[in-house]
């Protein structure tokens, strides 16, 4: 399909290169007071259980009243100057950048600071732009307020709080990058929720693999309809849509004591992740095993909001056939953790939030949405040769231990015990930074290792998804598995599953025959499908047929046409086949969808050579390119910590340890732990 006609202003959503993000939102800002966007009250008096929920979600702690957000803002703040944390602001602190407090000391005592995200914020907001950091526009007046009995008011009131759609509601905020404005010296993309959903088959947009699942937004996952007892005048048979915005807070529901949303967190985690355990190939004396791991319920990456900071760990025990512990899995530095891992220009690995210092990013162990992870286990065999059972726990905590240290220091602060006075005298409840994570088993599995799972059909495509993540030498790796998931299949949807994950294998080994075939016989087994499309263009595009692959890509943009990133391998193929007019088109395009896109912006400015418009265009790219020197901070990064060398790969190995065992912990970055083996002597 050829891509329609887009404004020109795609060319640089900020309007130039050099443009302060943060600044966004003043000219809608300039006709509200901080005073007027930080009342909820009044919002209370009519609607009483949204306000409670309200008050009682992590919105309402988004400012400087939440401590693990304090540390963090108020480091960059006294490293670099109050200017950057205009880049925080934008979504955190609305009241205070109304009002121009920014730019300054903000005090304990000031109300602004202890609003965070509220109702005229999300209720007011006209339109956003889809590259985060909170590019919206508020509306212009204040919200009208209905007079009793006056159903013209009621009508005007009802159409003004009407909230604007979901991909520009919550995609204002809950996208965020770095950049020289945040104090950085590239461009770092960093939690983008709206985008990873709306690739995602939860938008009926997904074109990674063929998948059935029932779409849903963000509203329906985080806010679904619940009792309205206090009598809210938008409740509906009872009820309204929650407006406490569940998801992974559970720390927060810790530090509020709030023991029945720690509840209703931790049912919402119990739904996001599955797990199994598949044996993997080992010598004789090796015990060897593959977890994986899969996001089969959260519409975005699991885990979400900021991921350098997640704190989702895999625990593995392993016990003979007397139930005793035989081996077990490292803890602190050395356990698996679904997180990123971002460091510095010399390749130090950061973990409290010191995002004015992040240069990189090494790897990212957070799972796409439906998609797998795979983490390898090996240890020594134990002499019993019995069968050995393996428990697995995925646990939870909001934070990293880098972070919540940072957050109790804050709390025990001259600062941090004046904003707890302050937050306690002015809204009735505060947060203590020093209050314990709750530890939250997620989801857990017990298999025994010897039985074999591949007349499974789903155990074993779900493994082959995961290894299709490893480095191209070892992808070969996810065909043993798929090919047994494709002879247990039952149905023509599991058959065309299989073969076009099998496909993709070839694709990434080069063998563009081979995969061809796997993507023919899956297109004959089902209806047309965007994930068939795209891995047939990926497959032409990794040979460099690129005629083929814009060919491949243009029936795939089709079949989802609000995929970014499909807009971006099509227009790069366009590039690549010197279609000029048409590669701009299509970045264009994917431009509305994710107005940031680096190689679109490229090809788009490669499409525009020898135009009056060249100059902005490639300026444009310039500024949002993420960081050349990535690849060296990266082997800096390994060359300095073990840590660092295990997580960059994306499947890597966990040591099994005997119980006892005892493993040096990494102070700062360097370790002489290597290769996951115990340190000598312990």
């Amino acid at each position: 399909m050829d891509a329609g006609p887009v404004p020109a202003r795609s060319i640089d959503a900020e309007g130039g290169p050099e443009a302060q993000l943060p600044m966004h939102a003043t000219p809608s800002l300039a006709e509200h007071s901080g005073a007027y966007l930080g009342d909820v009250e009044s919002c209370g008096a009519c609607h009483p259980d949204a306000f409670a929920q309200q008050q009682a979600s992590a919105h309402a702690f988004a400012s400087f009243n939440n401590p693990v957000y304090r540390a963090a803002v108020e480091t960059l703040r006294g490293e670099e100057g109050h200017k950057p944390s205009l880049v925080c602001a934008g979504c955190h602190d609305l009241a205070l950048l109304a009002d121009e407090a920014m730019e300054r000391p903000v005090a304990a005592s000031d109300p602004r600071a202890h609003k965070g995200v509220t109702c005229r914020l999300c209720h007011g907001v006209a339109s956003a732009v889809l590259d985060g950091n909170g590019h919206f526009t508020l509306t212009a007046t204040p919200l009208p307020i209905p007079a009793d009995g006056d159903q013209e008011s009621l009508q005007r009131h009802k159409r003004a709080v009407k909230p604007a759609p979901v991909s520009e509601l919550c995609g204002g905020c809950h996208q965020s990058f770095l950049s020289r404005a945040s104090g950085n010296e590239d461009v770092l993309n960093g939690q983008n929720e709206l985008r990873a959903w709306a690739d995602s088959a939860y938008a009926g947009q997904g074109a990674s693999r063929i998948d059935s699942v029932a779409t849903a937004d963000c509203v329906d996952c985080h806010m679904p309809r619940v009792p309205a007892p206090l009598g809210d005048v938008a409740a509906k048979n009872g009820r309204i849509a929650s407006h406490q915005s569940l998801g992974g807070h559970t720390w927060l529901a810790a530090m509020r004591t709030d023991a029945q949303q720690l509840r209703e967190q931790r049912a919402v985690l119990s739904k996001a992740v599955t797990l199994d355990v598949i044996r993997a190939p080992h010598g004789d004396q090796e015990l060897a095993f593959d977890v994986v791991i899969r996001n089969v319920g959260v519409g975005h990456r699991f885990p979400g909001g900021v991921r350098d900071a997640a704190n989702t760990v895999v625990r593995v025990t392993v016990r003979d056939a007397k139930g005793r512990v035989i081996l077990q899995s490292a803890k602190g530095d050395h356990a698996h953790v679904l997180r990123s891992y971002m460091a510095d220009v010399d390749g130090r690995l950061l973990n409290a939030r010191e995002t004015h210092r992040f240069a990189a990013s090494i790897a990212d162990h957070t799972i796409a949405p439906r998609d797998v992870a795979v983490v390898r286990y090996r240890g020594e065999r134990p002499k019993e040769q019995s069968a050995h059972t393996v428990e697995v726990e995925l646990v939870h905590r909001s934070r990293s231990e880098a972070v919540a240290k940072a957050a109790c220091t804050e709390s025990r602060s001259r600062r941090g015990k004046a904003y707890t006075r302050a937050a306690a005298s002015l809204e009735g409840q505060a947060l203590d930074g020093c209050v314990p994570q709750p530890e939250s088993v997620i989801a857990s599995t017990t298999r025994i290792l010897d039985t074999s799972a591949s007349s499974d059909f789903q155990r074993m495509y779900e493994h082959g998804l995961g290894l299709l993540h490893e480095m191209q030498e070892r992808v070969a790796s996810a065909e043993v598995s798929l090919q047994a998931a494709l002879s247990a299949a039952q149905s023509d949807e599991q058959r065309a599953m299989a073969l076009v994950a099998l496909g993709q294998v070839a694709s990434r080994q080069g063998r563009i025959d081979d995969s061809l075939k796997h993507f023919d016989l899956a297109a004959q087994l089902i209806s047309k499908h965007p994930a068939i499309a795209a891995s047939r263009g990926d497959a032409f595009a990794r040979v460099w047929r690129w005629t083929a692959a814009a060919a491949a890509y243009q029936d795939a943009v089709a079949l989802a046409p609000g995929n970014a990133s499909l807009w971006r391998r099509y227009a790069l193929a366009l590039g690549s086949s010197g279609e000029r007019e048409k590669a701009m088109r299509a970045a264009q395009r994917g431009l509305q969808l994710s107005p940031r896109n680096a190689d679109l912006l490229r090809v788009q400015a490669l499409a525009l050579r020898e135009t009056h418009e060249s100059s902005l265009a490639m300026e444009s790219y310039l500024a949002h390119r993420g960081p050349d020197n990535r690849g060296a901070i990266i082997k800096r990064c390994i060359d300095r910590s073990a840590v660092c060398a295990r997580e960059a790969l994306p499947v890597h190995e966990h040591a099994l340890l005997s119980p006892g065992t005892k493993l040096m912990r990494v102070v700062g970055e360097q370790s002489e732990f290597s290769l996951g083996m115990p340190v000598s002597g312990q």
